[in-house]
């Protein structure tokens, strides 16, 4: 079982996106998939990145696989599961408050 996390203050279009590349994660990744992260936004990037991928581990050809499946405008960054920085930095910012039309008020305290 995984994890997936997104702020639900965030644009539809946006949560729409993130699930649907979630939905494809899925298919592609089965039980290798640990968690996703999304970012508030499209816009907020971290890393260069919107959506944090977590794998088991990382194999050849993993990067290639999750990009292939990335709705526009989801730029996914792949880390494996021991990778604590990248996901504790993906919640930190994933925390953010999200007010009206989807723009980033403060984090979260």
């Amino acid at each position: 079982m995984y994890s997936v996390a997104i702020n639900l203050r965030s644009p539809k279009d946006w949560r729409e996106r993130v699930q649907l590349f979630v939905s494809k994660l899925e298919s592609i990744m089965g039980g290798r998939l640990v968690s996703v992260i999304a970012l508030p936004s499209e816009e907020e990037l971290l890393y260069d990145s919107n959506v944090l991928v977590v794998l088991d581990e990382i194999r050849e050809g993993d990067l290639e696989r999750v990009a292939s499946v990335a709705p526009d405008g989801v730029n996914p960054l792949v880390v494996p599961e021991e990778d604590e920085g990248a996901v504790e930095a993906f919640l930190l910012l994933g925390g953010k408050r999200v007010g009206p039309k989807g723009k980033v008020r403060r984090t979260l305290g």
